[in-house]
């Protein structure tokens, strides 16, 4: 995805991020108000069990998933996945992801 120059929609910039999602096989929900697109909804049909992420066009970005908190290594899982989610450089692994994928259409 190119990196937006000068003032964008927020929907406009939702449907890149839309696309680029689409091109690593995820399902795409879109919620629309009138033409804009407002929202959009995200799973793996394939990794249900990975839950689902909401982006807004106001830039809120939201993850649901259901664990199992009944069990140690539920628990655990559970705690592992947060601390990778909060304590990984997410700029820098899509700063990587992006240089992949322009690699790959070199």
């Amino acid at each position: 995805m190119c990196k937006p120059t000068g003032r964008s929609k927020p929907g406009s910039l939702l449907e890149a991020i839309a696309h680029s999602l689409r091109s690593h096989g995820l399902d795409i929900r879109e919620y629309r108000h009138g033409d804009e697109l407002i929202e959009i909804k995200v799973v793996n049909l394939q990794k249900l069990n990975k839950g689902q992420a909401s982006v807004g066009y106001d830039g809120n970005v939201t993850w649901e998933y259901t664990g199992d908190i009944e069990t140690h290594v539920g628990i655990e899982g559970i705690r592992d996945t947060i601390v990778n989610v909060l304590t990984t450089d997410m700029a820098r692994s899509s700063e990587r992801a992006i240089g992949a994928q322009e690699e790959t259409k070199s």
